[in-house]
């Protein structure tokens, strides 16, 4: 049984012990029971709205909060005094006369509800002038009205029907905007561009046919609002998290990468949560320029700290989720970190293809040859944290093979290839699996390329080889997949 069954165990029983029949109550207990009570047994706990008197002003708080209350043995639920729960995720304050409401309005659910209710309010405002104009239009016409998915604010939207020349007119600008300044088709789908489009045109049913330059705004407005947004965002997120660390549901998904164009670096962290109604989100938290000498353990610690000082979020109490290069095995090491498992994969792939096993014998004429520097060498290899790459050879544990001398005569390994040649001739390589490909395959594909054959392979097979880099990610089975497509084409 862990602490909080315990604690719940032993508020029941003192509660159970001082059940009354008054309409309050009041028991000494901390409000974290309060809130597992209500999460944990309904049937006996829950929340009441504040009682308001009509001719009493009470504050926005008791939208978002309630009294918590618990059944008696008559089935009457009990206030219990001085405290205050949230009717949304249940969590509970000690509510004081000296203080006030003041400790509630920090909470997380209140300021996400003052946002959305001053958003509403200000479109609320800019469009009711645009709602009546479409309305009192509408009387003397024969089209509806109807709510559509840019209406979630009871904007009315008029449903009415073009001329093929003005479709045509609107289709032909539209062209010519993604040609001349070369943007993808699938931008005129984006539900952020026909939400701007559609509160300028209600401006335009308010103000008439106006200049659009006078409603748009341009880089430096933006960039100066944008920042605006973000400090409301990052307070909204700081409140939020210091929730989610109290239980631990907060992961934070840290990565590095380089842009080689630009010769610099970027640490890139990603955030996952999970809400007390099991609720999951994901989303990018924070990209920063990686600043520090270099990559190494204590440098990319100590970016990581300046990257989430600006949300107060604590490493001891979050779940952190990095890939196994050997500097983020380092950093994170005290903080029991979960490892990506896509680069293990990758490097299952690199391995079964691409690397020689590690030879394990018993032969000690064999270690004659391998020499006390070459040994050091291969511990600097696996011990290594200042690797420059944060993944790659470092997610498994790897040594590199090592030539031994050979003592065979070369007869006998130019018989052995010829023999191997012509069994592999006698296959029939489409039947084969991925695994059983032979390693020569990658060099194969980089002869072809050379020799300028992949679009005459492209035409025949329908598949163009596709060449592994070290750089992307997977792109070595998709490498070998094309080769097994296209090997009669190549084989031509």
């Amino acid at each position: 049984m862990d602490d909080s069954d315990q604690v719940y165990d032993d508020e029941m029983a003192i509660l159970n012990n001082n059940a009354t029949t008054t309409s309050s109550i009041s028991i000494n207990y901390k409000p974290h029971a309060i809130s597992l009570f209500l999460k944990n047994n309904p049937k006996e706990w829950l929340i009441q709205e504040k009682k308001k008197n009509i001719n009493v002003k009470y504050s926005d708080v008791w939208n978002v909060f309630g009294e918590p209350s618990k059944i008696n043995e008559s089935g009457v639920y009990i206030i219990i005094e001085g405290f205050a729960s949230c009717l949304k995720c249940y969590k509970t304050y000690i509510k004081k006369k000296d203080t006030g409401t003041n400790p509630l309005r920090n909470h997380s659910c209140f300021k996400k509800y003052m946002l959305e209710k001053k958003q509403h309010e200000q479109l609320k405002n800019m469009t009711s002038q645009a709602t009546t104009s479409l309305i009192t239009s509408s009387s003397s016409s024969t089209c509806n009205f109807k709510f559509n998915p840019l209406s979630k604010y009871g904007l009315v939207i008029k449903s009415t029907k073009l001329t093929s020349d003005e479709k045509n007119k609107i289709k032909e600008a539209t062209v010519q905007w993604l040609c001349q300044s070369m943007r993808p088709f699938s931008i005129v789908n984006d539900i952020g561009l026909r939400n701007v489009i559609q509160h300028t045109i209600s401006l335009g049913a308010k103000y008439g046919n106006i200049d659009v330059n006078s409603i748009l705004p341009g880089r430096a407005a933006v960039t100066e609002h944008s920042k605006i947004m973000t400090n409301i965002h990052r307070e909204n997120l700081k409140s939020n998290f210091a929730e989610l660390q109290m239980s631990k549901s907060l992961t934070i998904i840290p990565d590095l990468w380089s842009d080689k164009f630009n010769t610099s670096s970027y640490l890139g962290i990603t955030c996952n949560t999970v809400d007390s109604d099991f609720s999951h989100s994901s989303f990018d938290l924070a990209m920063y320029k990686y600043t520090e000498i270099d990559k190494k353990a204590e440098n990319i610690a100590s970016a990581m700290d300046k990257a989430l000082l600006p949300f107060d979020i604590n490493l001891s109490n979050t779940n952190v989720m990095c890939d196994r290069g050997s500097n983020f095995v380092k950093c994170f090491k005290y903080y029991d970190p979960l490892h990506c498992y896509a680069h293990r994969l990758n490097n299952v792939i690199k391995k079964c293809f691409f690397q020689n096993q590690k030879k394990r014998t018993t032969d000690a004429s064999a270690s004659n040859y391998i020499t006390p520097a070459t040994t050091v060498a291969v511990n600097d290899i696996l011990n290594s944290s200042n690797d420059e790459d944060s993944c790659d050879e470092a997610d498994d544990e790897y040594v590199p093979s090592i030539k031994l001398k050979s003592k065979r005569k070369s007869n006998i390994n130019t018989s052995r290839t010829r023999k191997t040649n012509s069994s592999m001739l006698a296959v029939d390589h489409m039947k084969l699996n991925v695994s059983e490909l032979p390693i020569e395959a990658r060099e194969y594909l980089i002869k072809l390329k050379e020799a300028g054959l992949n679009d005459e392979i492209k035409s025949m097979a329908s598949v163009s080889l596709k060449q592994s880099t070290s750089v992307r990610w997977l792109s070595l089975i998709n490498s070998l997949q094309s080769l097994h497509r296209a090997y009669k084409a190549t084989k031509k």
